[in-house]
């Protein structure tokens, strides 16, 4: 036991030297803003810019609550912010231009998936900084959405063969498309769904596809070798579709497509942990929105949505909450400051009515559902 305490208290010091922390600044000289201050929300938008910078697979998120801050002076200037936060995938997916606080939240009948994260920020100049933060994301179960409404649809695992068939018959409609000359091949699955309708089961698509360097008349010959152009001259786009079995008829295959310019030379700044960072893409051209329909007939795993990048930085136990846990190793348990935050007191009631108790500090308010 003497041991394991040893080693917590090492830990939490090498946390705190990360994190720039004087090591007494761990137990004590905490400060606790309300969680939906002006500061706790430039922290948070920050936190959250800098988790989909890293995010390469799926959807964005955006923030959805504030559940906890706690600010700690920093050697040998500034502060460091310690935050919980609850974030909610967005429809927009990453090879999106569209900033996060732009795009729309998945609804609750679609299968929100919901992320929590733990973030230390550093705070110097005014500008903050990211230097660890650590998350786990899961869907909400088919339970859920059941009790929202009865055939809805129902999210696929990635590598659904049926589904992913879909995707294919999809892809292939687009490309026989009017609108392109350019041939598009797969970048990604992004989500796949099925719902029972009047015909039968019906697949939804949701995909991320990239331009090749093969036009669609050359894609069609047999011998052609069509590959994805470089980073910077690729326009990428996100296709949604739905697949409606024909028995016995040709299915009956629908897709939109939205194709977005291409992002440029990549320009890189390096951060203050000496990693390169893309300043992220240029403006682009208008997105291109494309529609095909059709009666004819990868990226993938066994989870049912793209999870968020799980660890960055130094996430040493004892600085974070037991909400991201699962996503980091586990922990040495340390003694750390709990803040119990209860409502404030009521304001004092006019003569002949109730007190008007006021919000509790933390944790913030609940942007979406």
């Amino acid at each position: 036991m003497e041991t394991a305490g040893a080693l917590a208290f090492l830990s939490l010091l090498a946390a705190a030297w990360a994190a720039g922390l004087p090591p007494a600044a761990t137990l004590q000289g905490a400060r606790f803003p309300p969680c939906d201050s002006a500061e706790a929300e430039a922290a948070a938008l920050a936190a959250v810019d800098f988790i989909n910078a890293q995010h390469h697979h799926g959807y964005k998120h955006t923030l959805n609550r504030i559940e906890e801050v706690r600010v700690l002076p920093r050697l040998p200037a500034g502060e460091t912010y310690i935050m919980e936060l609850d974030l909610l995938e967005t429809k927009c997916h990453v090879v999106s231009p569209t900033p996060a606080q732009g795009c729309p939240v998945r609804p609750l009948v679609e299968t929100k998936v919901e992320g929590d994260c733990d973030v230390i920020l550093s705070k110097v100049d005014g500008a903050f900084t990211v230097t660890a933060y650590k998350c786990k994301s899961k869907p909400d179960s088919a339970e859920d959405v059941s009790r929202l409404c009865v055939g809805c649809p129902s999210l696929l695992p990635l590598n659904d063969t049926l589904a992913l068939q879909a995707v294919t018959n999809s892809l292939t409609t687009f490309n026989a498309g009017p609108n392109e000359t350019a041939h598009f091949e797969l970048m990604e699955v992004g989500r796949l769904a099925s719902q029972v309708v009047g015909g039968g089961a019906m697949y939804i698509t949701e995909f991320a596809i990239v331009e090749t360097n093969c036009t669609d008349l050359e894609a069609a010959d047999p011998q052609a070798v069509c590959v994805p152009l470089s980073e910077s001259l690729a326009r990428h786009g996100f296709c949604t579709g739905s697949v409606l079995p024909g028995v016995p008829s040709e299915p009956v295959v629908t897709v939109d497509c939205d194709i977005f310019g291409a992002a440029g030379p990549e320009i890189l700044i390096v951060s203050n942990d000496s990693q390169a960072v893309p300043a992220g893409p240029p403006a682009g051209p208008p997105v291109v929105h494309h529609h095909e329909h059709a009666g004819q007939g990868p990226h993938s795993h066994g989870f049912k949505h793209h999870q968020l990048t799980a660890v960055h930085g130094d996430v040493t136990p004892g600085l974070f909450s037991s909400e991201s846990a699962e996503a980091a190793p586990a922990p040495v348990p340390a003694q750390v400051v709990k803040r119990e935050v209860a409502a404030a007191p009521p304001v004092p009631a006019a003569p002949g009515q109730a007190a008007v108790p006021l919000p509790a500090v933390c944790p913030g308010r609940v942007r979406h559902f």
